[in-house]
């Protein structure tokens, strides 16, 4: 996994691999298996809110693979979470994350059975552009400050 800063947030990327082989099938009535797992589990906290936007190629190349891909606020739940277990399939996610902690968990699980081979890789990226407050917004507060002072001045010569 990488991690480097943009010059309005923040991008996280890697590929998450995993590889199960049985290299020979069990000579009893039981079948010999063996499980592959690659696991990215990263918690980080936002102090400002967040556009996000998330993708992942997930890529199964021999027998039986799945990704898993969750994104969890610790305060709130869930943002969003998605099984695939097609051979290929491309996922993307995008909205707004508010200040808080937050966990990113991608998983690449592969098994095989009885002299097969298995192997899963995810390719995933988490883009993270910081939300701007737009420069009209402290001007027009500043604005309906200076409306409230004169408008109450005006009172005071009346009364």
């Amino acid at each position: 996994m990488d991690i480097a800063q943009t010059f309005n947030g923040y991008k996280i990327w890697g590929v998450a691999s995993s590889t199960a082989n049985t290299e020979i099938s069990s000579l009893d009535d039981n079948d010999a298996t063996s499980l592959g797992e690659a696991v990215v589990d990263l918690a980080f906290t936002l102090t400002s809110d967040y556009s996000f936007n998330y993708t992942s190629d997930f890529i199964n190349a021999f027998g039986t693979g799945e990704s898993e891909v969750e994104l969890i606020n610790t305060s709130t739940g869930t943002i969003f979470s998605q099984i695939v277990s097609e051979k290929k399939s491309n996922l993307n996610f995008s909205g707004i994350l508010l200040a808080g902690d937050y966990t990113l968990f991608i998983g690449a699980l592969s098994e095989a059975v009885d002299g097969d081979i298995a192997s899963a890789s995810v390719a995933y990226q988490l883009q993270l552009s910081a939300v701007p407050v737009p420069a009209a917004l402290p001007l027009f507060f500043s604005g309906l400050i200076a409306l409230g002072f004169k408008s109450r001045s005006n009172r005071k010569i009346f009364t």
